[in-house]
């Protein structure tokens, strides 16, 4: 591989332009090739990319170091799939896959390839301060994480109708938007041993998906979690993770990690992101120059797919918990 990166994308949809400006900041990557159904989306590659609207016949066509796959959530294995049939690398949205069986589908085909799944909060000044704490025990051990996601979608949204398809989008609140979260909450805390859940719509009633799931967690350490999240919001407000220790309690809430007390002490704060929105974490950039450096030799990082498999098979348990009013346990 040359130390020139060749970058191919496919999805030229909302989440494509933090993707493509990273690609374009990165003296170690060229765009060469963009991807989608539709023609006139064109214009958002730039005219120095060569451009499809077939992936197959683009990756035939081009030598690609690297695909960045920006697609609804049911396309995104068949077209890490058919990459790694041609040996070249992905980068790919979050889910890694909408099901178990999914995910073990792609991991199959992995041998030859590296793969990166974009969830870009780890890579938030806050969290990399609070994982710190926690692997020192700085402050004890973790007895209780809560999880909050109340944001605002509307018939508009869904008028995209893949993302009120169940068999399309695999599920509706907890992937499309708190999937960040629950990441996070077993990235800090640890495996979750089994999980309690509810799922409903109390807004979106026409939809097969949820707009609403709330859920306890048993992790595998003896620290329990409560996790909740909704579309129905008017607003998107920040997101909420409080993390309680034996010895005190943090919170990380909008951009900042703070110590919470009689008062409130600021711990860490996140600087100016490199794309995306605030209330979604706007450290896209930082993935993907992390997942590129991997490539190129240089020191780097990316979430794996057996790490971005672990929210999917949560977000499975709670769904399966919601049907049945069981506890789900995972293995």
């Amino acid at each position: 591989m040359s130390l020139m990166l060749k970058i191919g994308i496919v999805g030229l949809g909302n989440v494509s332009g933090v993707h493509l400006a990273a690609i374009e900041k990165n003296p170690d990557a060229v765009l060469a090739a963009a991807c989608d159904i539709d023609s006139s989306k064109r214009s958002a590659a730039g005219s120095d990319a060569a451009f499809y609207t077939d992936l197959k016949t683009m990756l035939e066509n081009e030598k690609l170091d690297c695909l960045h796959v920006c697609l609804p959530h049911h396309l995104n294995i068949p077209a890490c799939i058919m990459a790694a049939e041609k040996n070249i690398n992905v980068f790919m949205e979050k889910p890694v896959g909408i099901g178990k069986r999914d995910i073990e589908q792609l991991c199959g085909e992995l041998d030859n390839i590296k793969v990166g799944v974009c969830f870009q909060n780890r890579y938030n000044e806050t969290s990399i301060a609070l994982k710190e704490i926690i692997s020192k025990e700085i402050y004890g051990k973790i007895i209780g994480i809560k999880g909050i996601v109340a944001w605002n979608r509307d018939k508009k949204y869904y008028s995209t109708t893949w993302r009120g398809s169940l068999e399309q989008a695999g599920s509706g609140v907890m992937m499309n938007q708190a999937i960040h979260t629950i990441d996070l909450m077993q990235y800090f805390a640890g495996p979750v041993a089994w999980v309690k859940g509810i799922t409903g719509n109390l807004l979106h009633e026409e939809l097969t998906v949820e707009d609403t799931a709330c859920a306890h967690f048993s992790f595998e350490s003896g620290a329990s979690g409560v996790f909740y999240s909704t579309v129905t919001h008017v607003r998107n407000s920040p997101v909420e993770i409080e993390v309680s220790f034996e010895k005190a309690v943090l919170k990380i809430i909008k951009d900042k990690l703070l110590l919470i007390d009689d008062d409130e002490h600021l711990l860490a704060q996140n600087s100016d992101g490199h794309g995306g929105k605030d209330y979604w974490g706007n450290k896209h950039g930082d993935a993907i120059k992390e997942f590129h450096n991997l490539l190129i030799g240089k020191p780097g990082s990316s979430v794996s797919v057996d790490e971005a498999a672990q929210s999917v098979y949560i977000i499975e348990a709670i769904a399966k918990s919601a049907r049945e009013g069981e506890k789900i346990y995972l293995k």
